[in-house]
This record gives C-alpha cells, sequence and structure tokens, in this order.
C-alpha cells in the first residue's frame, strides 16, 4: 500500500535522524534477516488509543543461520516514537515507533488504524543499510463492532446522523493502481448501507483534493449530494491546473486566457529550448509552426527565443518535446508579476494596491530609498507605507509607474498587496462592499497543519457567527467558513500564519476524466449535469419525486403519494422507488411532503 501522505513531517524527520543515529552505532554486521513475521498482535486493539496499539506487538525475526528473536514492543524498549491522531476526523491514525533489539538490529513499527474498517502493522527490520526486511499484518474490524460517529470503510469516511443515516464526508489517500507506468486511482462503489445503516448524502467538499478515483458509483439511496463533492482537483500552492492549456506551456495566470481566446488572438512567448542544438531547434520551431511571424529572436546566451504568435500556433507545439513555453506581458523582463498586469485590466488602468520588494538595509535607508523611488516614479507622492524588516514599499500606482520603478536597482519584486488573502478571492471582492459575503478556506502558509484549537481561535477572532468546518484534505487540515464578510476576511489576512483562498477557478477546478454511475433521475445524476461530469445512467429514466411518470414534478405527484398512501391507487415498484423521496424506504406522507417543499424550493 502506498504511504500515506499526511504522515506527519514530525514522524518522518523523527524516523530519518533516527535511523542514522542508530546505524551510527550498530555493530559490524553479524546476521543476515532471512524472514520477518508478526506473531502476535496486542489485545483489544480496536479499543485501544492510539499511543498504546503498539504495546504488545510480537515479532519474529529468522536469521540465515536457522536462529531467531522474538521481539515484543514495550514502553521500555522504545527508543523514539510519535501519533498522529485524526480519529475525529478521518477515521485514522498513525503511530510510528523505533524498536532497540540489540547493537546489531533496528526495528521500525508503523501502525495504520482505520477505525471501523480495518488495523495495519507495518515492520521494517534493518541489520544494515544494505540488509532490510519488512512485514505487515491487517486485522479487520468485526461486523458487529459498534461504530463510532466517524469511521472508515474502503478508505471513505462517513458520519453517524441524528436520524441513523449515514453521511460520506471525507477521504483518505486512495491506494493507486501502480502496476501501470502512469499512477491510476480506482474506481469507488458507495455502499448503500454499512453495518445495516443506510447512506443518504455526500457532503460538501467531501472528495475534494488532487488524487482523484476514477469514476465513482452513487447508489439511488443517496438523495443528497454537496457542493465540490465530487469532480474537483485543489492546488493549494498554484493558481490552478487548466486540463486545457498544453502541458508544455507553463501554466501561469496568462496562460488561463488562452482558453478561451479566439484561434487568431496574438500572444508574446517565451520558449525555453531544450535540446541538443537550441538555435537550431528554434529555427526548426519557426519554419515548422510560425514561419509568419516577424519578431522572432534567439538568444544564446539563455538559450531561449521570444515571438509573438497566436494562439493556433501556440497550440499546434502542444507535442513537441523538449521545449517550454511562457506566455509574457512584455518582451522586456521585468520585475513585475503577473498579478499586477492581470488587475490592472480589471481596473480598466487605475491605481493598483501593490507591494514592492526592495533590496533592504536599515530602517532609516529603507525611508530614504522609499522617498527616492516615490520622487522618481510615482510623482512624489506621500501616501505610502513600508516594512523595513520585510523590505516592502506599500503605495497604490498605475501600471506604467510599475513598470518604469521595475527597472530600478533597488527592485526584485512588485505584486498585488492582498496581504495573505488570494489574490483570486482578493479580486472577487475588491469591488464589493464590506458587507459582501462568500465561502472560503484557510489553511497553513507553511505546510504545517495547525491544531483543531487553532482554527477554532482563529474563526472566533475573525469569523464570529459564521459557520465552519475543520477538516482534512489531502495531506493538510483545513478550515471551510461559510459566508465570510469582506471586512473580516481582509482583516484576518494580516494574519502571518493562515492563508484565506476562495472556492472558485482558478485554485479550483473541474476534474476532467472522472464518470459518474448512478440510477436515472437520481441525486447522482442532477450533481454530474449540474458540474458538466459524465454521467452513465441505470434504471428508471424518470427523475426522483415524478410518480406519475409525466417527466415533470409537479403537485400532482405529491398528490399520488398520498393516494397510495391510503390505498386509492397502487403503484408499480418504478413509481415506489420515484415516490421513495427521502431515500428510507417507505412511501409515506413525509415522501409527499419533500415533494411539495421541492416545487417550492426550485
Amino acid at each position: 500500500m502506498k504511504k500515506l501522505k499526511f504522515l506527519s513531517v514530525l514522524l518522518a524527520v523523527l524516523t530519518a535522524f533516527s535511523c542514522i543515529s542508530a546505524f551510527s552505532t550498530f555493530a559490524a554486521e553479524t546476521k543476515t534477516i532471512s524472514t520477518v513475521e508478526i506473531t502476535e498482535v496486542p489485545n483489544d486493539i480496536f479499543t485501544k488509543s492510539p499511543d498504546d496499539l503498539l504495546y504488545g506487538l510480537k515479532i519474529k525475526i529468522s536469521y540465515s543461520d536457522n536462529t531467531s528473536d522474538i521481539c515484543e514492543v514495550t514502553k521500555d524498549n522504545i527508543c523514539e516514537s510519535g501519533t498522529q491522531d485524526n480519529t475525529s476526523e478521518t477515521g485514522l491514525s498513525q503511530t510510528a515507533a523505533i524498536i532497540s533489539v540489540d547493537d546489531s538490529i533496528g526495528v521500525f513499527v508503523n501502525c495504520l488504524r482505520f477505525v471501523g474498517d480495518y488495523i495495519e502493522y507495518q515492520v521494517s527490520v534493518m541489520s544494515s543499510i544494505d540488509d532490510m526486511t519488512e512485514c505487515s499484518k491487517k486485522i479487520y474490524y468485526p461486523e458487529d463492532y459498534d461504530l463510532p460517529e466517524v469511521f472508515c470503510k474502503d478508505y471513505l469516511v462517513y458520519r453517524t446522523n441524528p436520524d441513523g443515516t449515514l453521511t460520506l464526508i471525507n477521504h483518505n489517500v486512495f491506494p493507486p493502481d501502480l502496476s501501470t507506468d502512469e499512477i491510476v486511482y480506482p474506481e469507488i462503489v458507495i455502499p448503500e448501507q454499512i453495518h445495516g445503516k443506510t447512506v443518504t448524502a455526500v457532503a460538501d467538499y467531501a472528495l475534494l483534493g488532487y488524487e482523484h478515483p476514477s469514476a465513482v458509483t452513487i447508489p439511488a439511496t443517496v438523495t443528497s449530494v454537496g457542493e465540490y463533492a465530487f469532480g474537483y482537483c485543489i492546488d493549494f500552492h498554484r493558481c490552478g491546473d487548466n486540463h486545457m492549456i498544453p502541458d508544455n506551456v507553463m501554466d501561469t495566470r496568462l496562460a488561463q486566457k488562452l482558453v478561451t481566446a479566439e484561434e487568431n488572438e496574438k500572444f508574446i512567448v517565451k520558449i525555453y529550448l531544450g535540446g541538443s542544438n537550441p538555435k537550431m531547434q528554434g529555427n526548426r520551431l519557426k519554419l515548422t509552426y510560425f514561419k509568419d511571424c516577424t519578431d522572432y529572436v534567439y538568444d544564446s546566451e539563455e538559450q531561449e527565443a521570444t515571438a509573438t504568435i497566436t494562439k493556433a500556433q501556440i497550440y499546434s507545439m502542444k507535442d513537441v518535446e523538449d521545449i517550454s513555453i511562457q506566455l509574457m506581458y512584455s518582451k522586456t523582463p521585468s520585475y513585475v508579476s503577473d498579478e499586477v498586469y492581470d488587475f490592472s485590466e480589471y481596473l480598466n488602468g487605475g491605481k493598483i494596491p501593490t507591494k514592492i520588494s526592495i533590496f533592504g538595509g536599515s530602517e532609516e535607508e529603507m525611508k530614504a530609498d522609499c522617498k527616492s523611488m516615490s520622487q522618481k516614479y510615482f510623482g512624489g507622492r506621500t501616501n505610502y507605507t513600508f516594512d523595513a524588516e520585510l523590505g516592502y514599499m506599500f503605495i497604490d500606482a498605475t501600471l506604467a509607474e510599475l513598470e518604469k520603478a521595475s527597472d530600478d536597482e533597488l527592485v526584485f519584486g512588485i505584486d498585488v498587496n492582498t496581504g495573505n488573502v488570494d489574490y483570486d478571492l482578493f479580486k472577487k471582492m475588491y469591488k464589493e462592499s464590506d458587507t459582501y459575503k462568500t465561502d472560503i478556506f484557510v489553511y497553513s502558509m507553511f505546510g504545517v497543519s495547525p491544531a483543531e484549537s487553532e482554527y477554532k481561535a482563529f474563526a472566533r477572532k475573525y469569523f464570529s457567527g459564521c459557520e465552519y468546518e475543520i477538516r482534512m484534505c489531502e495531506s493538510q487540515r483545513i478550515m471551510i467558513v461559510k459566508g465570510a464578510a469582506k471586512r473580516a476576511v481582509m482583516t484576518a489576512g494580516s494574519e502571518d500564519f493562515y492563508q484565506i483562498n476562495t472556492f472558485s477557478p482558478p485554485i479550483m477546478n473541474n476534474y476532467p476524466n472522472i464518470v459518474i454511475y448512478g440510477e436515472n433521475g437520481s441525486a447522482a445524476q442532477t450533481y454530474a449535469e449540474n458540474n458538466s461530469i459524465k454521467f452513465v445512467g441505470t434504471g428508471s429514466e424518470y427523475q426522483l419525486g415524478d410518480v406519475n411518470l409525466d417527466g415533470k414534478i409537479t403537485v400532482a405527484d405529491a398528490t399520488e403519494i398520498l393516494k397510495a398512501n391510503v390505498d386509492l391507487v397502487t403503484l408499480t415498484d418504478e413509481q415506489k422507488k420515484l415516490a421513495d423521496f427521502d431515500g428510507n424506504g417507505v412511501v409515506n406522507v413525509i415522501d409527499a411532503s419533500e415533494v411539495q417543499r421541492s416545487i417550492v424550493n426550485s
């Protein structure tokens, strides 16, 4: 099984350095390990705390000289250990430890606990850098196990609702198919029931991430599928991953405009040439793909070329190897960022709130530099501020002013001043009033997940009164805030540790290759169609609630349910499925009420 990505950085570093430390003290190799076997697991492992799951584990180490040792994990022989417990969020905990056997043997133990599904022990035994033997053992939870509120099944995480039904809320890392060169994530099937409880809903953002199943089968019992539940990828560190952009084109903000541009629209490009003879390669590209270009220039020192070519010509080179194409706003190298150019277009040439990175010095030197910069490029304006510690000058300026300033020897970067609010969210809110509200997600700028208590404190400080949810998204914990006001977002963006982003392109993109399977007329089909995801339907061609089979949902359908409830009419099996609007397996007046409510809300 693939190593889980959310193994904490602490544990990874701990293990790596402890290995080095252990091997530095190993005696000369005297034994060669032949096999390793887990012979006994701890008692009551399904009820133990994550910290205690290793105690009592017994490992048999057999050597090539036909001798063997039994190693039992105890508090006394653990040299280093660490635990990551996310059972309340993902139903998963992970514990790792280094065990001391003797001066020549190192034992490394890892325990993954998917609560409700299985516990897996992974053991690596080393007698030298070149001699390592591994084994693992899975212990599955019994069918009659009393499931906690949050639990796992086949790497999917469910929560038990107050009425006893289940909602799919999250996912752990899907084990990929490693039998091919290209990593393919498997199809997943959401069951109708788990341990006698019916799965009726999929929560917002349930499978949000950058690792996706190739297909999802959603049962008819699921009557509610939340926002961004399937088919969306999120990238914390880039401006998005638009699958419509050729692979050899750098996915920058300007490159995003390629997708909607006309075929003959022109772009300035820089082509990085990676062949054995870059100059010849560049000339060949020009003659083959854009021979009508009049401003092609090759830079022999940098082994790159610039040119102005059309979208069609850029796409015609999509299969050319050993090149990388970057779209440019200007042929002249500049420290002005793509976001500054984009924001200037958004403001129709108005003044842009920017931060200018200046080679630093003392506070007095910074003060003098900012004054000099203002006099040279910004008309001597005094309405600027600076941060001497970080080396930033903050000023509202036009693009023309900033382009001139970018040539100054003091400057090495000019960007939009958004604080720690992501640019796309900042731009989305910029012209809105202070009371404008939007959904956001918050995460650590440094890749280390804040504790749940830290997120809660952050929410209390800046987003009091807003609904929020703290959950794992791939390798890190994030907080989703519903209906955050513009003023609160901007104020929260002053915090150094957190980044604030938006649930919209380009940070969020539709994943193009996923397929959703489900019954025609089900919530699965509605979600797929609303999100432009391929849907393959089975069963009835009618929509849930269309009891009289007339192709639409009206009060007449609710009336039909009420008649059936008092035996005035008899429904066919297909009609019964369409009438069971709440998906609980029983057709009654509640279903009629739900149909009427859906009509009012549509």
